[in-house]
């Protein structure tokens, strides 16, 4: 597959495989049931993924205030952000008859509202989409009938952040559909505490621009944001339906009145919305500009462990490299400037690939990667010679040693080319290497287990300030 050329789509709510669902069930903290309206639904919770421990109070504040209302006549209905689904599947419980639809940028909230769907049997007429924002749902059309389908319209999408299918990346707007037509009756949202002006915009405006005239939009959001939503929610675009909240929450429903604002040619992500700044970066002998977003680290600084990579890429022969979780796109960089082609970038995160591919074309560096919207590399390990893994604040210790086991394993078995022959995994040298970069302690406890393997050595080491990284080779 040449980098950035598009793939089938994933099929979030397929039934997963045995291996992934080992990789969902190392992030499972507890399983809830929630009661409401005459139904019960249960959630499996994720650690990292938002109100890991339980439903969040602030859901079901809005669904409680959405069923005070007539929504007999709701038939679609869009999640947005949608976390582990439950304001989605919930609404479905409410009236199975629903088409519902659900986005977020994050892949394993994706991979854990496709599980609570199937957990429910609430999959038909669901999909489940990895989406920054609105971005990936230019031209889509909710699911009809009994069919589900899900998919994740960024895997991959070329470095310029346009897809190339009929799932592209763009704006969203009445125009967009069928005179009559309103693809979305109610669009739901729970606002992050902590998603900035820009993105409470884009997320707010878009909806309206999604779903058009006279469909309902219900948002919460923490009480110290509920003046910035209100702010956002005025006539003659937006006519007020319900304003109400308690000490910690606020629910604002509205329904979408006048023609929202013209439609833009770009998505929220190339109109600027995530953006935060432009700044230069050093490396050793090698500095770069570019422009970062808010929400992921490294926006004004390289961090300890992104310093560290450079030594430890010394000496490394390798002309295919895979980056997992390569934050603002730094790591990807210094390995381009250091002559390691990053050919597949990796990540749960759809706004950190989306931002490490404008990284690089800022950098200069003008070979598309392949972005992956995944919690795993699986599958594309045994593609590199080089492999270079950060194990990030989201990143645990059973993860990162399953995500080494697997690597691994890819390493034991011959690897179908491109171009459909057999081809070594490591670009037809002896040796594939692996360096990983984090916390001292967890990259610790990963050194003991790979030396316990013998399956190579390491080949170099070194800890700054409690990160380190390491480079490991594999026979």
């Amino acid at each position: 597959m040449s980098a950035g050329a598009p793939s089938s789509q994933r099929r979030w709510l397929a039934e997963p495989t045995p291996e992934a669902a080992a990789v969902e069930d190392l992030f499972v903290t507890r399983t809830v049931e929630f009661a409401f309206h005459r139904t019960r639904t249960w959630f499996e919770l994720a650690r990292t993924v938002f109100s890991s421990a339980d439903v969040d109070p602030g859901s079901a504040l809005l669904l409680r205030h959405l069923q005070s209302l007539p929504l007999g006549d709701v038939a679609t209905v869009l999640d947005v952000g949608c976390g582990h689904g439950t304001l989605g599947i919930v609404l479905k419980a409410l009236d199975p008859d629903r088409r519902v639809t659900f986005v977020d940028r994050d892949a394993l909230a994706c991979r854990f509202t496709a599980r609570n769907l199937r957990l429910n049997a609430l999959s038909p007429g669901c999909e489940v989409i990895g989406s920054l924002g609105y971005d990936q749902l230019a031209g889509y059309q909710p699911a009809s009938g009994e069919s589900a389908t899900a998919r994740s319209t960024a895997e991959p999408v070329p470095a310029d952040g346009l897809a190339t299918d009929e799932g592209a990346i763009g704006a969203l707007g009445p125009d967009t559909w069928r005179a009559g037509d309103r693809p979305f009756d109610l669009v739901v949202s729970n606002l992050p505490g902590k998603v900035g002006t820009a993105v409470m915009t884009e997320l707010v405006e878009g909806a309206a621009r999604v779903a058009g005239r006279g469909a309902l939009l219900g948002f919460v959001v923490v009480v110290p944001l509920a003046d910035q939503l209100r702010m956002l929610l005025q006539p003659p675009t937006f006519e007020a339906i319900l304003d109400k909240g308690n000490k910690t929450h606020n629910v604002v429903i509205v329904e979408v009145g006048e023609r929202p604002r013209p439609v833009r040619p770009e998505g929220g992500f190339e109109h600027g919305c995530y953006d935060r700044s432009r700044s230069t970066f050093r490396s050793a002998d090698v500095s770069w500009s570019a422009r970062t977003v808010v929400g992921l680290d490294e926006f004004d600084r390289l961090a300890q462990p992104t310093k560290l990579l450079r030594q430890a890429l010394q000496g490394v022969r390798s002309t295919r490299t895979t980056i997992v979780n390569p934050g603002q796109g730094h790591r990807a960089v210094i390995a381009a400037l250091a002559g390691y082609r990053p050919d597949v970038l990796i990540s749960r995160d759809l706004l950190s690939l989306r931002a490490s591919a404008r990284c690089l074309a800022d950098a200069g560096i003008r070979y598309p990667p392949e972005l992956v919207h995944d919690v795993t590399g699986a599958g594309y390990y045994g593609q590199a010679g080089l492999t270079i893994l950060h194990a990030d604040d989201k990143v645990h210790g059973p993860w990162l040693s399953a995500e080494v086991e697997r690597y691994l394993e890819e390493l034991s078995d011959p690897v179908t080319s491109t171009d459909g022959g057999l081809s070594v995994a490591n670009d037809q040298s002896p040796e594939c290497q692996l360096v990983v970069t984090g916390r001292s302690g967890l990259l610790g406890r990963l050194e003991a287990d790979l030396l316990n393997r013998r399956r190579g050595h390491v080949a170099y080491k070194n800890s700054v300030r409690g990160h380190r990284v390491l480079r490991y080779v594999v026979r």
